[in-house]
């Protein structure tokens, strides 16, 4: 979901939404380890959280450098030498005030 896409959502929508994408994340990541051939080593299955802090600018920049990476990829047409795979990036904000020493609740 874009920006301009987001903003007239209210909360409840997007938290429909957002259940609604990892009901269907979960169905298709279910349906690969159901596959006889799923190795998710050799596959180089991923899922990572990961805690960044961010100044507005910042966020601007990493939004664009994921885009710059994946936006490319994109319009790849299937070859018999590529597998396909499914990328999910989320991306909010949590809850965690600093404190003097600059760690977070």
């Amino acid at each position: 979901m874009d920006r301009e896409t987001a903003t007239p959502v209210a909360p409840h929508e997007h938290r429909q939404t957002f259940a609604d994408a990892m009901a269907a994340l979960i169905a298709e990541f279910t349906a690969y380890l159901d596959r006889p051939d799923a190795d998710p080593a050799k596959d180089m299955v991923g899922y990572r959280q990961h805690m960044v802090w961010l100044t507005p600018a910042e966020l601007d920049g990493l939004v664009e450098d994921l885009r710059r990476a994946i936006l490319p990829r994109l319009a790849m047409e299937p070859t018999a030498e590529r597998a396909r795979y499914l990328l999910s990036p989320i991306l909010f904000p949590v809850e965690g005030a600093l404190d003097a020493a600059g760690d977070s609740d």
